[in-house]
């Protein structure tokens, strides 16, 4: 099976649009830093609105069938946290002749307990609990020092 990866972005929110759109706010790169005075680095936790959004492509009808299930979880520093794990969804008629299928996710309260390395999984099961396929995303977590007329 080659199922296709189009993105995979975490982002500080989604929000579902007029004409079967999506808007990414804020997608982040390779970092989430958190900005902030010299006396507030090393509290943790930092929590957090997050939002995760993938984009699978199949590449015919039988790959797409034999997709049943999809799980997001993510891990740092060894600890693995599951978001969803879920049935495959049903598509709505304007989009289910499509050969993918896009899913966004938003955590509103997403707790991030030290810095380190995230890692968001996408695993993808077939109707006989098999991995198909998993997908990984790995962002660093970070502090740093807000800069107040150029002195820290």
């Amino acid at each position: 099976m080659i199922m296709k990866l189009n993105c995979f972005l975490i982002c500080d929110d989604i929000r579902n649009e007029l004409g079967n759109k999506q808007s990414l706010i804020g997608v982040y790169d390779n970092v989430i830093s958190f900005s902030m005075p010299q006396k507030e680095i090393g509290k943790w936790p930092k929590v957090i609105k997050l939002g995760i959004y993938i984009k699978l492509e199949f590449e015919n009808e039988d790959e797409k069938a034999s997709f049943q299930r999809i799980k997001l979880e993510y891990s740092i520093n060894n600890e693995t946290v599951t978001l969803t794990d879920n049935s495959r969804p049903k598509p709505s008629p304007s989009i289910a002749d499509m050969n993918g299928i896009n899913i966004g996710a938003v955590v509103n309260q997403f707790v991030i307990n030290h810095p380190g390395e995230l890692n968001f999984h996408c695993i993808v099961y077939d109707k006989d609990n098999n991995i198909i396929n998993g997908f990984v995303r790995k962002i660093a977590v970070q502090e740093e020092i807000i800069k107040q007329n150029g002195i820290v």
